[in-house]
């Protein structure tokens, strides 16, 4: 008896100290909380360079005969804006094209960010394909390019890269990617597209 009145007391004393110890740190995440919120990072320069995107968009490309399947014309709509207090720029599209003699109904959504450790803007893109597509983006003189990969949903892997130039008025832009053929050498032409702004 002697010994468990003792093992009781033990627990009593760790079971308090525990739950003093578990006070201090809810009572202290409050503080943190709030300091999380009134210090949200402010939108700065290099995201908003990527305000020449946003809006409605339309476009119309080709897509090439590739080792992913058979070429050929697709139209569509793009819409740009601004999420989570305008740290992210989110892209919903959606079009339709005719490959061989099949008709695709395309649909994606990508995330862009800047990341400040890289110096660099990271995409990524996720479509009804089943396809997932990690991208880096660099501006150089007006001209946005990237390098990519991306994943099927088999697990197979493909190397992209892109560039996009926008027009002096920012009412139209051109975007023209190639595939990395199975050679690891040689950039076949994948697709291109031609953009207007509608709001």
């Amino acid at each position: 008896m002697i010994t468990q009145t003792r093992s009781k007391s033990k627990l009593f004393h760790w079971l308090a100290g525990a739950g003093l110890a578990l006070w201090f740190c809810l009572a202290g995440t409050g503080g943190v909380a709030q300091a999380q919120i009134q210090d949200r990072p402010k939108v700065g320069p290099e995201l908003q360079k990527l305000e020449v995107f946003v809006g409605d968009w339309e476009y119309h490309g080709v897509v090439r005969d590739t080792p992913l399947g058979p070429g050929g014309t697709f139209s569509g709509v793009a819409t740009n804006r601004w999420i989570l207090d305008g740290q992210f720029l989110e892209s919903r599209v959606q079009d339709k094209g005719i490959y061989g003699s099949k008709e695709i109904v395309y649909k994606g959504i990508t995330i862009r960010r800047y990341d400040a450790t890289t110096k660099k803007y990271i995409t990524q893109t996720f479509d009804n394909d089943g396809m997932a597509t990690t991208e880096l983006w660099t501006q150089e003189e007006g001209v946005w390019k990237t390098t990519g990969k991306m994943t099927d949903s088999k697990g197979k892997t493909y190397q992209t890269r892109s560039s996009a130039s926008i027009a002096a008025d920012g009412k139209s832009m051109k975007f023209k990617a190639e595939l990395l053929a199975e050679d690891g050498k040689t950039w076949l032409p994948y697709w291109e597209d031609a953009n207007t702004k509608l709001r």
